[in-house]
């Protein structure tokens, strides 16, 4: 191996997880939305056609995949791990889905005013930052539908756990 391509390997790696480390760090490590629940989800988001749908920390793409498949629905995703935004735009091309994108941008510096409904996947911690902004940002009649974890000190609207296995969704209504 050239010293050349070794560089570039090494960058490519350091890349690669750097950006993982900081998407952990800042928000939540990957770890992908089951997907048996990403219909439980986008049901708990009551989307409605002609709505904009924010992913904050998209992964791999599927939830904004699902949600752009449905009548009227735009999707944006939000993620900062490299490798986890390439597989979303590898998914989204392959599935030629022209309302949906995902943007390489921290979800912290997005603007969530024209949101309709943001799902996120979040820890705990993550959460406690998100909801001043949350409740600065989100437009009255908006939903915030939390994967696993609640917004601190916010009663939700709506709790769906079925069975005593299965992940909590929290809904939320600005």
């Amino acid at each position: 191996m050239t010293p050349a391509l070794s560089l570039v390997i090494l960058i490519v790696l350091l890349a690669a997880f750097g950006t993982a480390l900081v998407g952990s760090l800042r928000a939540a490590p990957w770890l992908p939305t089951r997907t048996k629940d990403v219909e439980r989800l986008l049901s708990m988001a009551e989307l409605r056609e002609g709505e904009m749908l924010f992913d904050l920390g998209s992964g791999d793409g599927r939830l904004i995949a699902a949600a752009a498949r449905k009548p009227g629905i735009s999707a944006i995703g939000y993620e900062i791990s490299l490798v986890p935004w390439i597989w979303s735009q590898l998914r989204l091309r392959g599935s030629r889905l022209s309302n949906a994108r995902v943007r390489y941008q921290d979800f912290f510096r997005a603007d969530f005013s024209q949101a309709d409904v943001i799902v996120c996947f979040l820890t705990p911690w993550a959460m406690k930052k998100l909801k001043p902004k949350i409740l600065r940002e989100m437009k009255p009649g908006s939903r915030l539908v939390s994967y696993t974890f609640s917004l601190p000190e916010i009663k939700a609207t709506r709790i769906d756990r079925p069975h005593s296995d299965d992940i909590p969704i929290f809904l939320y209504r600005r």
